[in-house]
């Protein structure tokens, strides 16, 4: 089964910056020629693989082992119980180490219950893929016992966790749930027709020197091999697969041809389309990251079995009827007017500039609506809200998905349901507040089911 998410919303303002400065600093250029790439990937290699950060260290529990020349850490969250597994396999064309970056990801997977594996594994061109894989295929043969576990990689990560799927499956012993590649390198020869067109577009990659580096990873095979670009391998018979890749990324067109033969192979697959976005976004500090981070979190946990993220998300429902035709409720509660009667005296919420006419009717879905400030009674500022309505059905029903000052996500989604002659209004609010609030999840989530309260007797105060 075959089924494609595209999320075509704009790049946001933050992400367009980080794209600039991209291209600014040129950092393409660490893969452009040959002689230029090998000389960049010694130096990032004699700096060594980046350890996980003070953050990571102190939200997380942390263990270090050394295993077959690799050394490997594992990345536990600090005061649960981990409910499942990743076996995270690191990018970087298979010739730079493990950066910050990556641990950012890491970090909210451990906060969701997760445990991550990290190995940190030989690299190209002094390793290749026959001296490299037999180890790797072992670890995550030994990740598998104990816990549920997903596969998880990015760009050459991505492949080799393909790779990985493709041997435990011909092997027969214990299967992951699941496989999850992000921005993966799916054909080391880059051959496909697209590639030249996309690389202007591309901040990051450039063929030249990704070439290079799948001749040094391959060794003596050929790039073209399944094990160095599994697309050429078969996919049928694997756990789910989701794929996530952007449109400003020379291995987009890889990704088409794994789909096209998985829909061949009747393989389970999910693509997650972000069009706006470039190789490997999810481990950078943009609202377009987090949003996925917090998809892959979802994902995981889906692929195990373990459901919605206990403490770090809450949630709650709750629903009030009112005496009023449903055509009339949902006209009031879309409007600024309509929300800040709902929510005053506690506080009132000021649409950015530019915005101050709009109403969730009349807003387009999807694109960013701006920071709207929070003041309490009216008066003193508190909180933001970074506005986006990420769905809509006209007359019945609106979903927010925002960031606050103190929370990582906020989403509340409101239907207006006809009942006879009166109407049914239900918001479901989930959230997940930042560090330090996290810790006080129990007394925000009372605080919040009290706001959301008020607003309801006020709402039916106003209707009669």
């Amino acid at each position: 089964m075959i089924s494609w998410d595209v999320d075509d919303r704009p790049a946001t303002l933050r992400a367009r910056a980080y794209m600039l400065g991209m291209r600014i600093a040129r950092d393409k250029q660490a893969f452009e020629g040959e002689e230029h790439t090998l000389q960049v990937a010694r130096q990032r290699q004699q700096s060594g693989n980046c350890p996980p950060t003070r953050l990571t260290r102190w939200v997380s529990g942390i263990r270090e082992t050394r295993r077959d020349g690799m050394t490997v850490w594992t990345v536990r969250p600090r005061r649960t119980r981990p409910v499942a597994r990743v076996f995270y396999v690191h990018g970087g064309g298979y010739v730079h180490p493990l950066t910050a970056d990556y641990w950012l990801l890491v970090r909210d997977l451990a906060r969701a219950g997760i445990e991550v594996v990290v190995p940190a594994y030989p690299l190209a061109p002094d390793a290749t893929v026959d001296t490299v894989l037999p180890a790797l295929q072992r670890l995550a043969e030994e990740s598998l016992a104990g816990l549920p576990t997903v596969l998880m990689g990015d760009s050459a990560g991505g492949a080799l966790v393909l790779v990985l799927a493709q041997l435990l499956r011909d092997a027969g012993g214990a299967q992951p749930a699941g496989v999850v590649m992000l921005s993966p390198w799916l054909d080391a020869t880059l051959d496909e027709d697209a590639v030249a067109g996309l690389e202007a577009s591309d901040p990051m990659l450039a063929e030249s020197g990704l070439r290079a580096a799948g001749r040094w990873w391959a060794g003596s095979r050929s790039p073209a091999d399944p094990l160095v670009s599994p697309v050429n391998g078969d996919v049928h018979d694997l756990p789910p697969l989701d794929v996530f890749i952007g449109d400003k990324d020379i291995l987009r067109p890889a990704v088409d041809d794994l789909v096209a033969k998985a829909r061949v192979q009747d393989a389970d697959l999910r693509l997650h389309e972000v069009r706006a976005m470039f190789h490997v976004w999810m481990t950078r500090r943009i609202p377009e990251a987090r949003r996925t981070r917090q998809a892959l979190v979802r994902i995981v946990r889906e692929r195990v079995g373990a459901g919605a993220v206990p403490g770090a998300t809450w949630h709650f429902e709750q629903q009030v009827t009112v005496n009023a035709p449903a055509a009339e409720v949902w006209a009031r509660v879309v409007t600024p007017e309509g929300i800040n009667d709902e929510m005053r005296p506690v506080m009132t919420m000021t649409l950015p500039r530019g915005a101050q006419s709009v109403t969730i009717d009349t807003i387009t879905v999807g694109q960013p609506i701006g920071r709207a400030p929070l003041r309490l009674g009216g008066l003193i500022p508190f909180e933001y809200d970074d506005l986006l309505v990420a769905e809509l059905e006209p007359g019945r029903r609106f979903r927010e998905e925002s960031t606050m000052l103190s929370m990582r996500a906020w989403i509340h989604d409101r239907t207006v349901e006809p009942a006879g002659n009166r109407t049914v209004v239900t918001d479901r609010v989930t959230f997940e507040p930042r560090l330090p609030l996290s810790v006080a999840g129990p007394v925000l989530s009372g605080v919040i089911q009290a706001f959301f309260a008020h607003r309801h007797r006020r709402l039916r105060r106003y209707f009669g």
